[in-house]
């Protein structure tokens, strides 16, 4: 798997990328659901802290009206970023 890759282990509609300790979040909505074990690659729009500095930033998928992956055991995608 490819370092920027998340598997993903059940279909979902919505993930949301996030910077903890800092306000705000970017929705991405899927055009269609992701089947149980397939691979999708999407681009998403991240909405940067509005402080220079060096971020988490964390990406946590959903199934819509049922809960977030990571309250279920799921890891979230992670990467350090520098907002410049």
């Amino acid at each position: 798997m490819a370092e920027n890759q998340v598997t993903l282990s059940r279909s979902m509609s919505r993930a949301s990328t996030y910077f903890p300790g800092c306000a705000g979040a970017s929705i991405f909505t899927a055009a269609e659901r992701v089947a149980p074990g397939a691979v999708e690659q999407v681009e998403m729009d991240v909405l940067p802290p509005a402080s220079l500095g060096r971020y988490e930033l964390q990406i946590d998928l959903v199934r819509e009206n049922v809960a977030w992956f990571a309250s279920k055991g799921t890891a979230k995608f992670w990467r350090m970023v520098e907002v410049e």
